[in-house]
């Protein structure tokens, strides 16, 4: 490939990978052969990768081979959405549960609460079909995962997977939760993200610690508010909806695409549009971001 064909296949996959997620473009770039990692590049994954995103992507398209720049051109849209689908629940956030084997109780009743707040968390243990590669799939979840939350109980360093599973998320730049139990706090380079106070008697309050931290920040608020909003939109109950009604009301980032779901779903989901209240707080949302 001559330099300048190299050139413009790299601005042309560069500002086609620009419109993704990091999850997204690390599991791309890594797929096909692309990816550099530089430890030394001044990034913070959890403060500068939006406004670096340019640099962070020319620097691994630039070190990579011709032949990888090839793969990646020709795999971008096809492979990854079809990789994509298989592994995830459509419109929803997806979270990786990194955690110990011995907390597998606590943790399915928290991935139910956490279902409700429209995020899909990952469970080794309940989400792997017995016929698959299971440790294939635990990386490919990993890679395509919006974050992950690491459940640091007292039984978490004693796993033999967690450590590897947190290091290899924050070698993919991801965003990391870590859920703080009892006298257990992060650490090692894990101790750089901040962390929250889950309450191991009470799952759904746990969800929604997780829910906000991943609502607040700028790595996952644009993905986690759209899977909030769909979540509402499916509500089954009336108490689903006033829930998740209550969450709405602090949300900020209103686009036109999210107003008119909601104020369709008031209109069309007797759940909403039936419940106490819900209707006046819709109300409310779409005179105050309606332009």
């Amino acid at each position: 490939m001559d330099s300048k064909s190299r050139i413009g296949l790299i601005q042309k996959i560069k500002a086609a990978l620009k419109e993704k997620t990091l999850a997204e473009i690390n599991f791309l770039l890594k797929e096909t052969g692309a990816s550099f990692i530089n430890f030394g590049g001044g990034y913070d994954a959890d403060t500068d990768f939006d406004f670096n995103k340019d640099k962070y992507l020319f620097e691994q398209l630039a070190e990579s081979s011709s032949d990888s720049i090839l793969k990646l051109n020709s795999s971008l849209f096809e492979e990854f959405t079809a990789a994509i689908q298989t592994n995830w629940e459509p419109n929803r956030f997806h979270l990786f549960l990194s955690h110990s084997s011995k907390d597998k109780v606590y943790l399915s009743s928290l991935k139910n609460d956490l279902q409700k707040l429209g995020i899909e968390g990952f469970l080794a243990h309940e989400d792997i079909d017995p016929s698959e590669e299971w440790l294939k799939e635990i990386e490919t979840r990993l890679d395509t995962a919006d974050a992950t939350a690491a459940i640091i109980t007292d039984n978490f360093r004693e796993s033999k997977w967690t450590d590897h599973e947190i290091g290899y998320a924050i070698c993919r730049r991801q965003l990391i939760v870590p859920v703080m139990f009892e006298k257990n706090i992060p650490y090692g380079l894990m101790s750089k993200f901040q962390g929250l106070r889950g309450k191991i008697d009470d799952t759904k309050y746990t969800a929604k610690e997780i829910l906000e931290v991943l609502l607040r920040n700028h790595l996952s608020k644009d993905k986690m508010i759209d899977a909030l909003v769909d979540s509402f939109c499916a509500s089954r109950s009336f108490n689903e909806a006033m829930e998740k009604s209550d969450i709405l009301v602090g949300v900020k980032d209103w686009s036109s695409d999210r107003l008119r779901k909601i104020e369709s779903a008031m209109q069309s989901n007797d759940q909403i549009y039936r419940a106490w209240k819900v209707p006046e707080k819709i109300e409310k949302i779409l005179k105050a971001y309606s332009t």
